[in-house]
C-alpha cells in the first residue's frame, strides 16, 4: 500500500485491524504535504490454516477520516 498526503497540511496516520499473526511496517507516522509512505504487511506468526481475511483500517489521525481495505490470505 502507498499512503499519499495530497493536502496542503501535514497529517498523522495510523493503521489498525492487523491480525495478531501479522505486523504492519510503518504502521503509524506523519506525512508532509505531498509526501508518501509505503506500508506493507508481514507474517510474524503461524496463522490458522485455510483462507483468512482482515479489514485493514487506514486512518488520518489528524481529521479522523478512515478507509478500510479487505485483505485476503490463504495459508496451508
Amino acid at each position: 500500500f502507498t499512503l499519499t498526503n495530497t493536502g496542503s497540511a501535514p497529517l498523522q496516520y495510523a493503521i489498525g485491524g492487523v491480525p495478531p499473526y501479522m505486523a504492519a511496517v510503518a504502521a503509524a507516522g506523519a506525512l508532509a504535504p505531498g509526501g508518501y509512505q509505503k506500508v506493507s504487511l508481514k507474517v510474524t506468526a503461524l496463522p490458522p490454516p485455510g483462507p483468512q481475511s482482515a479489514d485493514i483500517v487506514f486512518t488520518n489521525a489528524t481529521t479522523g477520516a478512515s478507509k478500510t481495505v479487505r485483505v485476503g490470505l490463504a495459508f496451508g
